[in-house]
């Protein structure tokens, strides 16, 4: 469903820089006279390359973990002896940076227990380690058949040409376990990247050290390593000078968000790897070692953020691009973000629906988030609030709604307001701010809208509300007033979408008194009050409400009445309404005279909610028997925003790929038995005759604007 909303980056996930290997030797163990360092060969010959003697490298099967709360899995360790791979180490232990977030069971298995962000250390009795980012979270999760880390099996990826050997990639999916899927291999050495699709090691690269990643379609996955490619017998290896290869940053620490300008992050640092040429037989041997230090970084340029030596400093909000650049070693690129700062003072002159807003919004603490496991990112949720891919401020806003015509002052209420998160490693380049950038996004609690927040300078933005011209908020001087005292006020809707046995109802409440308590009450006699049986709560506070009711006889009138009551107790009604609900013979339900009929049955009446390019969605059995089945989506009391699009596919998910901001890549496009893709805020609706008993499956996706829509499945047979 294609609101006019503008681009905002979505959050994509930091590659942890797990070291991963083939281990080719290039000559097998024998007993060997003491090297000589800063070897002179006689000729291009590699003896051998391997890890220090003593050393011992921990890899984890998968760089990183995307979970949902109560969800489990199983991960596995490897060790790198010299030039050996050990898949099944003895007395590896486990453990959580954060218990609240993630634990690990009694069997071993990783297990998520709330929204935020851990590390998962492995650790034997020596002090070895490795560690990987668990990310848990309730919304904007990836489907269990999309790729979205890789990893090459061992610690160091170290290939002998002659042998004609080959990279393996093992593509995962968000909880660690094994995909096939067509995949290609990304070598990246300074500033030059060679893509190959067919995997022959004919088309590999040159001798030479390389970062290496996977790339599926358009997707680069989470999952970088470097790679070192020898021809044994005349190598330009042989005659390399000591130096720096490689940096795991995630063994350390790297900014990922500054919520301020000037602000400045602590050093960058990880486990370094360097290769020591030393000399064997008039060959040259290359010793791996590795030590954690500080490293210095560059930044693409200084419009966003600014390095210096190993720190790196915000400038202004916007996406920033920086790499390590040490001893001649160049990373690939990396992305940090400066939030744009919300606090302050803004005026709304007309939000459209005939008020004037006024917000104050507070102060928040100059924050550098790090990720890395000597980082800080866990107190980032100190601040503000995880939702998908917006960042709420904990310390929420104040707004106050005054009527344009009136000038009556509403209560002062609560709002949520905070930035919209982006990719953290990938290849985006430095962008500052700029016009038609989203930015944050708005919660205005007093009349419940959502919306996102396009930037148009530092003094105004757009609160997104499916138009090209959304109400502007400006910066402002804002002075609280009293709010004026109007008496609670009731009105019954017109009861709407009425058949033989049910009916939309609601009503709509305004006023200055507190509402504890609002809803409607029905009966087939009239001069309504809360004491009758039939009387429905439909949530709190002012504004319009709705709610479906069944079980209705059929032909027969209903009298319907809205009320509300305040927190003093004050009870309002509004007017008392009557309708009738439809007879037999609509061929939906069954009638007195004869004949068989059909009956109609709802089996799944739910409210999904999720985020701009969030897939969200559930499965279930249909019965043998069915004739015909419609899926149908649309807004209630509880949901409010129908903008997604409706997919639904029987025997597995629907796959759904959409354009996301910046790049607006990939096309939109889908495998689904129905699809329904209407614009703005209409019902979707799929429908199937005769659909087969099984299970199904149903997903909804934020096109470009958050959703919350109700699901209804009805089945007749």
């Amino acid at each position: 469903m294609q609101l006019n909303l503008l681009r905002y980056s979505k959050l994509t996930y930091l590659v942890l820089l797990f070291l991963v290997s083939i281990i080719s030797r290039c000559k097998g163990p024998e007993p060997e006279p003491n090297p000589i360092p800063n070897p002179t060969p006689d000729s291009g010959a590699i003896d051998k390359i391997e890890l220090k003697s003593g050393e011992i490298l921990l890899h984890g099967s998968t760089p990183e973990l995307i979970m949902a709360p109560d969800e489990a899995t199983s991960i596995t360790i490897s060790a790198m002896i010299l030039n050996s791979i050990e898949t099944s180490p003895n007395n590896i232990e486990l453990s959580s940076s954060d218990t609240k977030v993630v634990t690990v069971t009694a069997e071993g298995k990783v297990k998520a227990i709330s929204n935020g962000s851990a590390f998962i250390t492995g650790k034997d009795k020596a002090g070895n380690k490795v560690v990987f980012l668990v990310t848990v979270r309730q919304s904007d999760l990836p489907a269990l058949t999309e790729p979205v880390f890789s990893t090459f099996g061992t610690p160091i990826v170290i290939l002998n040409k002659e042998k004609s050997e080959s990279i393996k990639p093992i593509i995962l999916n968000r909880l660690g376990q094994k995909l096939q899927i067509p995949h290609s291999i990304i070598f990246q050495s300074g500033n030059t990247i060679k893509e190959i699709s067919d995997n022959n090691p004919s088309n590999y690269p040159q001798d030479g050290i390389y970062n290496i990643s996977c790339k599926v379609g358009t997707k680069e996955l989470v999952g970088n390593t470097p790679a070192i490619i020898c021809t044994p017998s005349n190598s330009t290896l042989a005659g390399m000078k000591p130096g720096m290869f490689h940096v795991n940053l995630s063994w350390g620490r790297y900014p990922v968000y500054f919520n301020k300008n000037e602000l400045e992050s602590q050093p960058v640092g990880g486990l370094v790897y360097r290769l020591t040429p030393t000399t064997l037989h008039n060959k040259a041997a290359l010793i791996i070692h590795t030590t954690e230090e500080d490293v210095t970084v560059e930044t693409e340029n200084n419009t966003v953020i600014s390095a210096n030596g190993s720190t790196i400093k915000s400038v202004k909000a916007g996406l920033g691009k920086w790499r390590v650049n040490q001893d001649g070693y160049i990373s690939p690129w990396n992305n940090s973000q400066v939030f744009f700062d919300f606090s302050g003072d803004w005026v709304c002159s007309n939000n459209k629906k005939g008020f004037i807003i006024n917000m104050k919004v507070p102060d928040v603490i100059g924050r550098v988030y790090h990720r890395g496991a000597q980082g800080n990112y866990t107190t980032f949720f100190q601040l503000y609030e995880l939702w998908a891919n917006w960042f709420i401020q904990q310390d929420k806003a104040k707004t106050q709604f005054v009527d344009m015509v009136s000038k009556v002052a509403s209560k002062i209420s609560d709002a949520k307001i905070g930035p919209l998160s982006t990719c953290t490693i990938c290849s985006y380049p430095t962008e500052l701010q700029k016009p038609g950038w989203s930015h944050g996004e708005l919660h205005t609690l007093y009349d419940n809208r959502r919306g996102v927040l396009t930037y148009i300078n530092d003094n105004e933005f757009m609160l997104g509300d499916g138009t090209l011209n959304g109400p502007i908020f400006k910066r402002g001087k804002v002075d609280f007033t009293n709010p004026t005292n109007i008496p609670t006020s009731v009105l019954t809707r017109t009861p709407a979408s009425i058949d033989a046995v049910s009916a939309v109802l609601g009503g709509t409440v305004s006023g200055t008194p507190e509402i504890i308590e609002r809803g409607i009450i029905i009966d087939d006699t009239p001069y309504l009050t809360v004491d009758r049986k039939n009387t429905f709560k439909v949530g709190a506070g002012t504004g319009e409400f709705t709610t479906e009711v069944s079980g209705f006889a059929q032909n027969t009138k209903y009298y319907v009445r809205a009320y509300a009551k305040s927190a003093t107790g004050v009870l309002t009604y509004g007017s008392e309404l009557n309708f009738r609900t439809t007879g037999a013979g609509t061929g939906t339900e069954p009638g007195p005279g004869p004949g068989t009929g059909t009956s109609r049955e709802t089996i799944i009446d739910q409210v999904l909610k999720g985020d701009s390019y969030e897939k969200v969605g559930f499965s279930f059995t249909l019965p043998a028997g069915v004739k015909t089945m419609e899926i149908r989506t649309t807004e209630s009391a509880a949901a409010y925003w129908n903008t997604a699009d409706l997919f639904v596919r029987k025997g597995s998910a629907p796959v759904v790929a959409g354009p996301k901001p910046p790049t607006w890549t990939p096309a939109y496009s889908w495998t689904a038995d129905c699809h329904s893709t209407k614009s703005n805020r209409e019902e979707e609706v799929c429908t199937f005759t005769n659909p087969g008993a099984g299970t199904w499956y149903v997903t909804l996706y934020g096109y470009n604007s958050h959703f919350s829509s109700r699901v209804l499945i009805t089945i007749t047979k």
